[in-house]
């Protein structure tokens, strides 16, 4: 996630200036939240899931990329159930 923030704000989005810099802002702040909050394999998993994110391509043509896409899908799923957990753990 570190990386994706440093490239926000070094590419500022095509331009976009500060829509760029809320947009790393507001991700720095969510990647604080689950560092107080959650555990470690908690904070593991979101690392993961906006790296996946981050690297994937559109979907449309290739088995490859659908199966990226429900690769990535499934992760967010296990992060929302496991983020869930925690909560309800609290």
């Amino acid at each position: 996630m570190v990386q994706l923030i440093d490239h926000l704000k070094e590419s500022r989005l095509g331009d976009d200036g500060p829509g760029a810099n809320e947009l790393a802002n507001q991700l720095q702040e969510a990647r604080s939240t689950l560092y107080l909050l959650c555990a470690d394999d908690t904070v593991e998993l979101a690392d993961t899931l906006v790296r996946r994110v981050w690297g994937i391509r559109p979907t449309a043509g290739s088995d490859v990329r659908r199966a990226e896409y429900h690769e990535t899908v499934a992760l967010l799923r296990r992060f929302t159930q496991r983020l869930r957990q925690e909560i309800a753990a609290s």
